[in-house]
């Protein structure tokens, strides 16, 4: 069975890019959704999953205060 790599090279700019697309990914879906009440579950999901994927790029990213005198992490 083959297994996942589990190290990956990307820089800052390929995680935007990422980022972007996604972004860009979540607009269409929400296009899409009806004006109802009653949205298709298959499509509430896909959108919930998107926002998941961002969360967690969002989480690995580390903010810096400029005017924090130390230059330590705000998180």
């Amino acid at each position: 069975m083959p297994k996942y790599n589990d190290k990956f090279t990307l820089d800052i700019d390929d995680v935007a890019l990422i980022e972007k697309a996604l972004r860009a990914l979540w607009s269409e879906e929400e296009k899409e959704l009806p004006t109802e009440q009653v949205f298709p579950i298959k499509t509430t999901e896909r959108i919930r999953d998107i926002y998941s994927l961002l969360g967690k790029i969002s989480s690995q990213k580390i903010y810096y205060s400029e005017v924090n005198r130390t230059s330590c992490p705000l998180g």
